[in-house]
């Protein structure tokens, strides 16, 4: 939901698969709160999972519970993971799987350093695969692969990166004009 400020009492909503928006001044109120009021609906999940004093498995499995949902906070959450060096690599591997599930340029862009901030094969072998839904002509992460192999399908993937957001800016670009 995207949702607009109109005038001082005035909101309206962007609903997904509706083209036009609804408005309200039900919402003024909104206005008003302090981002600490503001809290997703998976909030008390994500707090548990965001929490390295609880049992591993049971944040991986509250992490995998999640995987029909997505929001800009759960997104905040799995960035957050998989930048976390003290953060364990299964859970990592968790949190890839889910960014695999929503492929957008954004979360490919977490995927893409996440992967130059790790050597871990295991943690690379997903990440390789989430970003080839984006690009199934990239390389995958094969057992056979000597770290110099390793080191090239990187940078081969840093390069597709770098081709895709100077592409993504053109056309930001272009349509500004």
């Amino acid at each position: 939901y995207d949702f607009f400020q109109i005038s001082d009492s005035l909101w309206a909503v962007r609903l997904p698969k509706v083209k036009w928006l609804v408005g309200s001044s039900r919402w003024s109120p909104w206005l008003e709160m302090e981002k600490e009021q503001w809290t997703d609906r998976l909030n008390s999940q994500l707090n548990f999972i965001s929490d390295k004093g609880k049992k591993l498995s049971d944040r991986i499995g509250t992490l995998s519970s999640l995987s029909e949902q997505w929001s800009a906070s759960l997104q905040k959450v799995l960035k957050q993971i998989l930048f976390d060096k003290s953060e364990n690599d299964e859970i990592k591997i968790q949190a890839v799987l889910l960014l695999k599930q929503k492929p957008t340029m954004e979360n490919m862009g977490i995927l893409i350093k996440a992967m130059e901030q790790t050597q871990n094969q295991e943690l690379l072998k997903p990440i390789f695969k989430a970003l080839r839904i984006m690009n199934p002509n990239g390389p995958l992460l094969e057992e056979e692969m000597t770290q110099e192999q390793i080191d090239e399908a990187v940078q081969v993937w840093k390069k597709w990166w770098s081709e895709k957001e100077v592409s993504k800016s053109l056309l930001d670009d272009a349509s500004l004009k």
